[in-house]
């Protein structure tokens, strides 16, 4: 005999989704929604701003090039 599970019951997205469904079938408006950027997400969002900050990166020691110390002039 299987045990109840201890984790807590809780929904998912998808059960939203379906339940908004059936309460409401058409189309949500999204044209009032205040933060439109929200709704243009890809899989490759996240990885775009990565890909801009790159360059602004310090660079990641190596084993070919062994780490210095920062030197520093005096005025």
């Amino acid at each position: 005999m299987a045990r109840p599970s201890a984790a807590p019951k809780i929904t998912t997205g998808i059960e939203h989704a379906t339940a908004l469904k059936k309460v409401n079938p058409k189309p949500a408006d999204w044209s009032q929604y205040k933060c439109s950027e929200y709704l243009h997400f890809n899989k490759h969002s996240f990885y775009d701003p990565e890909l801009q900050m790159a360059s602004h990166r310090v660079a990641q020691p190596t084993n070919k090039k062994p780490d210095v110390a920062p030197s520093f002039k005096k005025a």
